[in-house]
Order: C-alpha cells, then structure tokens, then sequence
C-alpha cells in the first residue's frame, strides 16, 4: 500500500470492543484486541507520514443478526440489533467519509465514549439502572 501510495486498512471490531460487555469476556478481549491494533496501527501510520495515503477505519457496530447464535443469545434486546444491510450501509458510508472510527449506530458511540469519562463505579450503576429497567419493561423482573 505504501508503494502503491494509495490503501484503505479495515478493521472489525464492535461495540464490545470500546466498552466492555458481560456474558461475552473472550468475545470482548478480542474486539478490544482489534481495536487497539486498529488504533497503535493509525497511530503509526500518522507518526511515519503515511497516514493521508494508507487510512485506517476501525468498524464497531452493536449487534449484528449475522447468525441464529446471535439471535439466541440476545433474546430479548434492549435495542433491536442490526441487520447486515443496515450495519453495511453505515460502515461503506464511514469508509467513503475516511473516518477513522465508525460506530454504527452513531448515537452509540456516542454515549460509549461519554460514559467512558465516568469512574467504573458510576459506569456500572448506570448498567445496573439500565437492565433494572429493561427488566421491568419487559416483566423480566424477580
């Protein structure tokens, strides 16, 4: 790419990757795995001059009904997972844009990144309130 002059370096992560989720600790490291790969790599390419001719994109969508395993595991989201045309449409249109970062969808990587600033224990009565409430909604509680 860099003899070529031109290159475009995705990689998939997910939203696991950026903040981690219960239930899925293996899956979790390895997002986390690509998306500091991800980020050391867009970090070198910048520091070594070659950032505006080799990019980098970082994907990190929610879930994904890319198999009935998913469906399984969820149940009964809090937030209707994507389908592979809408989680493809939003990441060829962060491609296209050259954002270094896409998330899809947006809203979540923007509250990721805002509850990101908060201490782990302010982080985990925010989850703990969420899935009281999903719980509540959806007659789940005991």
């Amino acid at each position: 790419m860099i003899k070529r002059k031109r290159g475009h370096i995705v990689g998939i992560s997910s939203m696991s990757g950026m903040y981690a989720f219960p239930w899925g600790v293996v899956y979790s490291a390895t997002k986390h795995a690509v998306s500091g790969f991800m980020a050391s790599l867009t970090e070198q390419l910048r520091m070594q001059g070659f950032s505006k001719i080799v990019r980098t994109t970082c994907v990190n969508p929610y879930y994904v009904t890319t198999c009935k395993d998913v469906i399984d595991f969820l149940q009964k989201p809090r937030f209707a997972p994507l389908t592979v045309d809408e989680a493809a449409r939003e990441i060829v249109k962060g491609i296209v844009r050259q954002d270094i970062v896409v998330t899809v969808p947006r809203l979540f990587g923007v509250f990721t990144r805002f509850m990101l600033l908060f201490p782990v224990p302010v982080q985990q009565l925010v989850r703990d309130y969420l899935i009281r409430e999903y719980e509540l909604n959806n007659n789940l509680h005991k």
